[in-house]
Order: C-alpha cells, then structure tokens, then sequence
C-alpha cells in the first residue's frame, strides 16, 4: 500500500512540475505589446477571422497564403472573446467608461485598442495546441519505447525547445501544423502497431486538415501512405486510394477557398512561391546569424538554406542535437517498419525547407516533436546497450535513472533558454514604454503622427482624445516642414533604422540619393524639433526574442509653433507659364526668376517648392548674398527641398532668384519659396 502511495505521489509530483514547466514557459508574457499588435503576422489569422465575422463571408477577404483551418477555429476564438468583452465591459472610451462596440466596428479599423484581446485569445489558443501536442509525444513516446521516463524525456524535449516556446506565443497557425502533422504520423506508426484500418483513416484526416493549416503540410501525408505500404502480411495498399480521398476531402473542408475562390487562392500561392524562391526577401536567418553561435555571414547563410536548418537544430545545444539525432536516426533500427514511418516526414519536410533559397526559422516547428522523439529513441538504446544480457537487477533499475540523468541535464541548456525568451516577453519592451510614456505626457486635443514600418505594429493611442495620423515609412523622408502641422511625432520606423540591420531595406527603399535626402532631412529636423522622450531597449532591459522586431530605438518629438512665410509662385518675375489655379510657374533652359521679400530679422532656413514630384533637373537658388545652392528637387518624395539657412539683417529685405543648375536642360514646375523662422530646442 505504501508502495502505491509513493508511486503515485511520484506520479503527481511529475506531472505537476510538467505542468507548471508548461505554464511557466508557455502562459506567462502571452499578453506581450499590450495593447500593441507587435507581431507582423497575427493579422493573418486573428485580423482575417475578425473580418469574415464582421462581414460574414466564408473565406478570409484579404490574404490566402496562410491556410484557413486555423483561421476558422480563429473565427470561433473570436467570437467567444467579443462576447466575453461585452459581457464584462472590456470596451471603454478615454475616462474609462464601459461602451457597447461591434465586431463590424472594430475589425473596420486598422489600428483599434480594442484589437489586443482578439490577439491575445488567438495567442493562448497557440499556448493550448502546443499542450496537446505535448500529450500526443507523451502518448507517442510511451507507446513506442515502453517507458514513461522515456516518454517524459521526449515532452520536456519538445516543451523546451525554444523554437516551440517562441511560435506558442504568436498567434499563428505554426504550432497547430505541427500538431496534427505530428498527429498523423503518429497514427500511422500505430496502425503498425495494433493493425487496425482506422488509425490510418485517422491518420488521413489529420494529415488533410494539417495541409488545410499550411499547404506544406500536405506532406503529413506522406507516412500515412507509408504505413499502409509497409503493412506485414496486409494488402493494406489496397486503401491507398481512399485514403488520399479521404485527407483530400479533410483539406477542402479546411480549405474550402479550393474550391469556392480558387482564382485567388492561385494567386495567392504564386504569390507565396515567389517570395520563398528569393533570398532577397527578409528573413529571421539573416537578421540574426549569431543566435547559432557560429561566425558565418550572411552571404553564406543565403547560399546554403538546408545548412540552416542543421544550425537551427544545433542551436539548441550540443548535448541536445546530439542525443536528439543520434535516436531519431536509429528509430528505424529500433523500431522498424514504424520507426521508418516516423522519419519519412520529418526527412521530406527538411528536403522541402532546405530547397528553398528564403527561410524562415517558424518553417520548422513541425520537425521540433520528431526532434524530441529522438531522446527518447537515444534513452531506449543506451538502456539496450548500458543493461544487455545483465543479471544484475540493481543495475537494470540504475541504468534508467543513470540515462534520464544524462537527459536532464542535456535539456537544461535549452530550458535556460527557453526560460529567457519568456522572460522577454513578459519584459516592457521600447514600444509599450513610449505608449505608456504618450498616454501619460501628451495632452488632450494634440495632434499626433505616428511613423512605422508595419500597417499593425502601432501605438494605438485614444483616438477620442487624440489626433492621430498614421504613415508608413521615415517622418524623414520628407522635410520637416511636413510636420509644422502637427504637436508631436513619434518615430518608431527611424528607430528601427538605427539599430536593426535590415531595416533601411524595408523602410526605405529608393536608396542612393533618397537615403542621402532622408538622411539630410533627419539632420535638420533633429536641430529644429525638440526630442522630448527617447526610449532604448538598454532602458527597458528588453531583448527582442526574434521574429519580433520592437528591439529598437523609439523618439518622441514635440513640434514647435512656428509660421512659416511663403513667397508663391505669383510673386517672382517673371514667372513664365503661371497658373493661378495651381499657383506653378516654370524655370527653362536660360530663364530665371526673382523675388523680393520683406521678413523680420532673424534666423531663417530656406526650403524651395516645386509643383509635383517627378525626374526634373536641379535648380540652382541665390538668396541674398549667400552662396548660390543647387537643389536637386528628385531626391526626395516630397515637393518641398531643403536650401540652406540664412540669416536676415535689421533691413528685413530678401532677395533671391531661381534658375536652371549649370549644364542641365529641361523645364522644372516651381511653387514658390518658404522661409520657416529657426527656433532653437
């Protein structure tokens, strides 16, 4: 009696730490960003669900390169959530006051306060797929190697890996695809074992709803077909057929845009097989190299994606890619016909990342249970070698104990590692810091434009009680006379320039003389706005987990109020081809036009407008006596071009002329000339 007692106190003991292991890794800082929507891809799932309630449409209205099986389960999430957020006032304005919202309402806006909760139901249904999962390789591991300490060591192997900890805080479709692919392999190998037909169709249908999640995992197939080839004494192959109908007819039930949109599900797809046929595109490889604690550049990591995936694995740790791939290798010798089927997706869907020149490190979630079976597979073969013919019976209970130790302890690098990518989540990175900073500081009533590189990754500051305008890009791209109209400007995008590498490829893409002009502009502008808050991530102790990119500067900029003095196009003589309704004139070949303009004295920088973007030639601007400047009014996206600064004396009279820079020809649409008075922060 006592010794039941003591197993089953073990039993509890065990099953406790797992699950606080799993809360600790997989539910804490689930509501990272609030109330920010920081991850670039989550709109694909839980902003697509959104939609097709509001509109109550079938399939999702804007993108299909995901599949929709997670989607729907999103669209059942999130009507749940709006429900909840109704009944327990969620929704409020700015004094904090319960308001009654729609699901048409909020999905209609791009940036919504109200959006996070949506978001973060999406993220703890990730959280809830990878603790199925993790049953399933408990389930697995026992069956296949006939010890529970085996079993246990495949879950803390696959709960650990810091891959699955990062993708079960998105809410994304990967861990889901990982699931019932893992599902379906599984279901086949024990069709081999106990020899009944139904695990096969099983198997069938989760591979199709697996495809329906992402189409590449359409291969989950793959062992299914297998097992029903390599059927002892069976004619099992028989089934062949019905088995591809049946996992065809799961897949478009999960995806039925097939079927009812398949011109845009075609287009999608060509679209999805163009970005991975490139390695020009972005990619979480190449932003990060070190994270696999090699030295090779990036050019290399590019040139050789299947290499990436063996560093990816290795990344995890010596101890943890040894021990993992020495038993996944041996599965077949261990387990025969149904170790062979175990390996054969994982085998076919490492040749299918690895043919592909783009990479994306979340591409490979679906091999991370395959990788952890291989503990498992490791333990049941030092278990064989270590016992042997043994007659020792002390030696046959030590030689367990002895392997699960080894096991520990090689998973404890990966834990620490994992433990400290929660412990980022739950960390405030630059990002919530200047929401919370802007919520606090900036006063009713002010107008606010916030810039970024993402359409979801903004403040969602009260619109109630603010005037917000969003853009895509650098506030820099254009001069700060652009932002005269506004009280404060946060840069998140410039931030981003400054710290992430990659960034300026994303944030501005005109290069060469764009990048100079924006660079020209940001000089300036920084002389003349006043940076009232600058967050760092040294401030906050925030490092970005990867895949996630909000670990990097944020400036906040107050604009002060000045009035800037316009000479307009009627006021230069001459001015050839004026038009009144578009108040332009224009500079040709051998002409040039004057102004007269009277100011009080002071500082001045000078900008020149012309008439509307396009490839003109440079002028060259004389003000005064200063040095005459050439402008090269086709650098920048604006229409307005810094000059220079000048300074005007006690008589307050300006002159100044334009004209065609020396050896240029062409006709350039000209505006007029602003002299904005310098106020110095």
């Amino acid at each position: 009696m006592k010794k039941s007692l003591g197993i089953t106190g073990w039993r509890m003991a065990v099953l406790l730490g797992l699950a606080g292991l799993y809360a600790g890794l997989y539910l804490r800082g689930l509501d990272f960003g609030r109330p920010i929507v920081e991850h670039h891809d989550e709109w694909m799932t839980t902003g697509q669900a959104l939609s097709m309630l509001a509109e109550k449409r079938l399939t999702p209205p804007f993108s299909l390169t995901y599949g929709t099986f997670g989607t729907y389960i999103q669209c059942g999430v999130c009507a749940i959530t709006h429900f909840g957020n109704t009944i327990a006032g969620a929704y409020t304005d700015a004094t904090g006051r319960p308001i009654r919202r729609t699901l048409p309402e909020i999905a209609g806006r791009r940036v919504d306060r109200d959006h996070f909760n949506f978001y973060l139901a999406g993220r703890i249904s990730s959280a809830v797929y990878a603790g199925i999962l993790f049953i399933v390789v408990f389930i697995a591991g026992h069956r296949l190697f006939g010890s529970r300490s085996a079993a246990i060591l495949c879950v803390l192997a696959a709960m650990t890996h810091r891959l699955m900890v990062q993708q079960a805080h998105f809410s994304l479709p990967n861990v889901l695809a990982a699931l019932l692919a893992f599902s379906a392999t599984v279901l086949s190998a024990e069709f081999l074992r106990r020899e009944k037909t139904r695990f096969l169709y099983w198997g069938a249908l989760s591979a199709g709803l697996a495809a329906g999640t992402k189409l590449t995992m359409g291969l989950a197939i793959a062992p299914v077909l297998l097992a029903a080839t390599l059927a002892p004494g069976r004619r099992t192959w028989k089934h062949i057929p019905f088995l591809i109908l049946a996992s065809a007819a799961a897949l478009l039930m999960a995806e039925p845009a097939l079927v009812l949109d398949y011109g845009r599900f075609r287009a999608s797809m060509a679209l999805l097989s163009a970005q991975y046929g490139t390695n020009l595109m972005p990619d979480d490889t190449l932003f990060q190299p070190g994270e696999f604690g090699f030295t090779f550049g990036l050019t290399e990591t590019a040139k050789h994606p299947g290499w990436c995936l063996l560093r990816y694995w290795i990344q995890s740790g010596w101890p943890f890619f040894l021990i993992s791939a020495a038993g996944w290798a041996a599965l077949p010798l261990l387990k025969g016909r149904a170790g062979w089927v175990l390996v054969s997706f994982p085998a076919l869907y490492a040749l299918l990342v690895a043919w592909q020149p783009y990479i994306v490190v979340r591409s490979y979630v679906p091999i991370v249970p395959f990788w952890a079976l291989g503990f498992g597979g490791t333990a049941l073969l030092l278990n064989r070698v270590a016992c042997g013919d043994s007659d020792n019976p002390r030696w046959s209970r030590m030689a367990p104990v002895i392997i699960t130790v080894i096991g520990l302890l090689a998973l404890a690098g990966p834990a620490h590692k994992s433990l400290a990518i929660t412990r980022q989540f739950a960390t405030p990175d630059p990002l919530q810091t200047t929401y919370r900073w802007c919520e606090a500081n900036i006063p009713a009533g002010a107008k606010v434009l916030i810039e970024t590189a993402w359409r979801k990754q903004q403040l969602p500051l009260h619109e109630e009680r603010l005037q917000v305008t969003r853009m895509i890009g650098s506030i820099f791209s254009k001069p700060y006379t652009e932002l005269l109209g506004y009280d404060y400007a946060i840069a998140q995008a410039t931030g981003m320039m400054d710290r992430l590498p990659w960034a300026p490829a994303i944030v501005n893409t005109g290069g060469g003389a764009s990048s100079d002009c924006i660079e020209k502009n940001r000089t300036l502008a920084e002389s003349r706005l006043v940076m009232v808050r600058r967050v760092t991530p040294e401030e906050t102790g925030y490092t970005g987990p990867g895949e996630f990119y909000v670990n990097h500067n944020v400036y906040v900029y107050r604009i002060p109020k000045t009035e800037p003095v316009r000479v307009s196009a009627g006021e230069f003589t001459p001015a050839d081809g004026f038009d009144p309704k578009t108040d332009t004139f224009f500079i040709g070949p051998n002409q040039s036009a004057a102004f007269v303009r009277e100011l009080t004295p002071g500082e001045y920088d000078v900008f020149l407008a012309i008439g509307q973007r396009g490839l003109f030639p440079s002028l060259t601007v004389r003000i005064g006596d200063e040095t005459p400047v050439d402008v090269n009014v086709s650098d920048c996206p604006g229409t307005h071009h810094f000059v220079q600064t000048v300074r005007v004396g006690s008589s307050g009279i300006v002159k100044g002329s334009i004209e065609l820079a020396a050896g240029v020809a062409g006709r350039v649409p000209v505006q007029g000339v602003m002299f904005v008075p310098v106020q110095t922060p």
